[in-house]
């Protein structure tokens, strides 16, 4: 995800598998943000595409198993 042309800062260092979490109580608990930049709004959703498809996140709710917002 680093090497992403687009790609600015990633805070991923202290995400690894299998990782439990607290449930977010505010915007301060994010983890992992990954920041990037473009020239306009498509560019940056290409990017942000480009990125799903390198990271899976799943997080366990009350209704089972799902993706992360992103």
């Amino acid at each position: 995800i680093k090497s992403l042309p687009n790609v600015h800062r990633v805070f991923l260092d202290s995400i690894h598998i299998g990782m439990e979490t607290k449930a977010m109580t505010d915007k301060g608990m994010r983890m992992g943000p990954i920041l990037i930049k473009g020239r306009n709004k498509e560019e940056c959703e290409n990017t942000i595409d480009q990125i799903k498809g390198l990271l899976e996140i799943n997080v366990e709710t009350s209704e089972g198993m799902q993706g992360i917002i992103w």
